[in-house]
């Protein structure tokens, strides 16, 4: 390569070098005046008292949760206590309170727990628990006999509306089974 090539070349890289977009110039680090910086501190003022308020409102939230759940286990025991006297228990609500096993009565696994120490427990209560196979077999024999009776006078064989399989569905589901 001649000189006057190199040369050229020097000039069409320095021409292209011109004509390229330059970056623009990086601005100064603004200068912070004494009404921004008290802007600053007055929005880190609110952001730590509003931090505060949270963390009082976390507190108040726990405090409530425990006082529902302390007012939902006491109403679970009285209801404990209750089913236990319509089963005929003998002792006091207090201690009734304290010897029944800490299910819920409204559920079928509640009320079989509290059968369970019913007839485990007999002494505790007047009366020898019922046979809950008795209970359900005898309500849906009787209200087959009913269907039966019915379905004399007015077929429901057709409609399949309050069928015995039907009765026997509810009556297990409500009274734990049996049938």
């Amino acid at each position: 390569m001649s000189i006057k090539q190199k040369l050229a070349q020097a000039r069409a890289s320095q021409k292209r070098a011109a004509e390229a977009p330059k970056p623009a110039p990086k601005p100064a680090p603004a200068k912070t005046s004494n009404a921004a910086r008290a802007r600053l501190a007055e929005a880190e003022a609110k952001a730590a008292e509003m931090e505060e308020q949270l963390a009082a409102l976390s507190k108040r939230q726990a405090e409530m949760e425990a006082r529902s759940t302390a007012a939902q286990r006491e109403e679970l025991a009285r209801q404990r206590v209750q089913y236990a006297r319509r089963a005929g228990a003998k002792l006091d609500d207090e201690v009734l309170g304290r010897v029944l096993p800490d299910v819920d009565v409204n559920t079928a696994e509640g009320r079989k727990a509290i059968e369970q120490f019913r007839s485990a427990n007999t002494s505790l209560f007047s009366a020898p628990p019922p046979n809950p196979g008795d209970i359900t077999k005898g309500l849906i024999d009787s209200i087959a006999a009913k269907s039966e009776k019915l379905g004399q006078k007015m077929p429901l064989s057709d409609r399949k509306v309050f069928g015995v399989d039907l009765v026997k569905s509810i009556v297990n589901k409500n009274l734990g089974g049996g049938a």
